[in-house]
């Protein structure tokens, strides 16, 4: 829960300033996307408009003067703003080029694209903005039913090793053994032929967002260790599952396990 207004540093002013919450959204950059991690964003993003049944409305001046501390600051820089290529000049607090807007508000995966493992997580109420773009920044994806279920399921897969395997296998691999996670990594990769509620996945894709959620609020470093080892356990079973569904033989599994070893 936030507070009606909030203090942000801008990075136009490079100053303390005074905003109100509700037309500012968590951002989101690809370090802050842990695998089944809830997000602990250090920005925020001015969003100047309203979703209504997947429509995006952009905001008039007259909405803006219902955010006057944040309207005021966005006065402030308007001349920084006006800079912006296809900015319209009438309506300039609005974004240049608002794609995939609608996207952000509903539930989904997101995940950072340049990474060592599979770094999913799952925004199940569509909470969080994010920053992409090429391999840097975060990436998300969606359901057409947008079923949470579903969204699980796939969480699961995606954070297993034969995920880590598959990408390291068909991605570019940058320095420090980090692979590239974006849209043409994925090109080639099939889903399991089995329903995507599997009741056995998605239970155990909830143990470890509980555990996560645990281990990030836990002080006692005894708790903590414990924590770590149940994580451990469980996104093996996790693995196990995902084999299985993939009707891998056990020379596969070996294949895998030799080559991801205990780094995921």
């Amino acid at each position: 829960t936030y507070d009606l207004k909030s203090k942000c540093e801008s990075k136009f002013l490079q100053e303390e300033i005074c905003l109100e919450n509700n037309i500012l959204k968590p951002l989101l950059k690809g370090a802050e996307i842990k695998r089944y991690a809830q997000p602990k964003p250090n920005n925020v993003l001015i969003f100047p408009y309203s979703t209504d049944n997947d429509k995006l409305i952009s905001f008039a001046r007259t909405d803006m003067k219902r955010y006057p501390l944040t309207f005021e600051y966005l006065n402030s820089t308007k001349d920084k703003l006006l800079k912006r290529s296809n900015v319209d000049t009438k309506n300039w607090w609005l974004y240049p080029y608002p794609k995939n807007l609608l996207i952000m508000e509903k539930p989904k995966i997101i995940y950072q694209v340049l990474s060592r493992e599979g770094s999913f997580t799952l925004d199940e109420h569509g909470e969080y903005f994010y920053v992409g773009g090429g391999n840097a920044g975060g990436y998300a994806i969606t359901t057409e039913s947008n079923d949470i279920n579903e969204l699980k399921f796939l969480l699961g897969i995606l954070n297993s090793k034969l995920t880590t395997f598959f990408i390291s296998k068909v991605a570019s691999c940058f320095r420090g053994g980090y692979y590239s996670f974006g849209k043409h990594s994925f090109e080639h990769f099939s889903l399991p032929s089995s329903n995507l509620n599997n009741k056995e996945l998605i239970n155990l894709v909830d143990e470890m967002i509980k555990l996560n959620k645990e281990l990030l609020n836990c002080k006692v470093p005894n708790q903590e260790k414990i924590l770590k080892i149940k994580i451990r356990k469980t996104d093996d079973k996790i693995n196990q599952l995902v084999y299985k569904l993939y009707d891998l033989t056990e020379d596969e599994i070996r294949i895998i396990e030799e080559s991801i070893g205990n780094d995921s």
